[in-house]
């Protein structure tokens, strides 16, 4: 059973929002219990990986390799160390949660449901992935629903600002929850763009049609190639754990969110840029990384102190969650 933990905890959610499609949205509890399923499915599979997991061993268990296409090195290749069984423990947890918070939800609740799975598909789906170009499928899947989930069941803020920013809070509609739907998504589809770039420039000098991180971390790239693609890598997946300055969607983005969504933001998807520069930038270019470290370290304080003064300056506990969570991610910046 272990030998397919991994990929039933990716589908999980995934096969539940498929099934919710075909179910009638005045089916109300259905869809509810059905959402629930899925949610507990994922949860279920990444406790029982957990376990299967042998912490005496350590290093990439429970292996599972399915070929998609085999001309260009692109597989479904998944694996888990002690990081990554620590943070789909955590996104389980997180998303049964979500899925019980959200169960009031009125308006258009099956595809508020559809993309809360299919959200959290991509999330799994990255902390577990062992191929770069799949990799980078999940993370676009985790990324975009979150457009729609803001964008139509988020909440916008009423009170202006005082001052001369009033006139640009009503000329741009500063508050609402298109403006944080819209916001959010340009700056991380930006970063999108960038990790893209990134990918296949190592892909393009690996000597070898794979994608496979194992295989590419086993090359040597030349310093070169890892010093302008080490610093792509860190901007786009930066962005979306809140890299000073290109933070700014995470406030207004945390604040506008309905709560499953909040709940996710702060708990898992930041830690998922975060994830993606510890397990793509320093793995597959760790001279680059060295050379960067400097900047990274200068950047990550002025995340702490930043983010932890602008929490503290909050009256609205939606913002202080959001800005902690910046100063947060620049503790772990410096971990790094």
């Amino acid at each position: 059973m272990s030998r397919h933990l991994l990929a039933w905890m990716v589908a999980s959610p995934a096969l539940a929002a498929a099934v919710l499609l075909l179910i009638p949205a005045r089916m109300r509890q259905l869809v509810r219990w059905v959402s629930l399923a899925g949610a507990g499915g994922g949860l279920v599979a990444s406790v029982l990986a957990a376990l299967a997991w042998d912490r005496g061993l350590g290093g990439f268990q429970l292996v599972e390799r399915y070929p998609l296409v085999p001309s260009l090195g692109i597989s479904l290749s998944l694996a888990a160390d002690g990081w990554s069984i620590t943070l789909v423990l955590l996104t389980g947890i997180i998303i049964v949660t979500g899925v019980l918070a959200s169960w009031t939800v009125e308006r258009r609740h099956k595809e508020f449901f559809v993309l809360l799975l299919t959200l959290v598909t991509g999330v799994f789906g990255v902390f577990v992935s062992q191929d770069l170009f799949v990799f980078f499928l999940f993370y676009e899947i985790a990324v975009l629903p979150m457009y729609l989930l803001i964008g139509i069941w988020g909440s916008s803020h009423k009170v202006p600002p005082a001052g001369p920013f009033r006139a640009v809070w009503r000329r741009f509609a500063v508050g609402s929850r298109e403006y944080a739907a819209m916001k959010l998504t340009l700056m991380l589809l930006v970063g999108s763009a960038a990790i893209l770039v990134a990918i296949f420039g190592l892909w393009s000098r690996a000597g070898a049609r794979t994608f496979d991180l194992g295989q590419l971390a086993a090359v040597t790239f030349p310093r070169s190639t890892q010093m302008w693609v080490f610093p792509l890598l860190w901007l786009g997946f930066g962005t979306l754990a809140g890299v000073f300055p290109f933070h700014t969607w995470s406030p207004d983005g945390h604040a506008s969110a309905p709560t499953a969504v909040s709940m996710l933001h702060a708990g898992v998807l930041m830690k998922l840029g975060a994830f993606g520069v510890m397990r793509v930038g320093m793995v597959l270019c760790p001279e680059a990384a060295v050379s960067w470290a400097p900047l990274v370290g200068a950047v990550a304080v002025v995340n702490v102190l930043y983010g932890a003064l602008c929490a503290a300056a909050q009256d609205d506990l939606k913002y202080i969650v959001a800005y902690s969570s910046v100063s947060h991610m620049g503790v772990v910046m410096l971990g790094a």
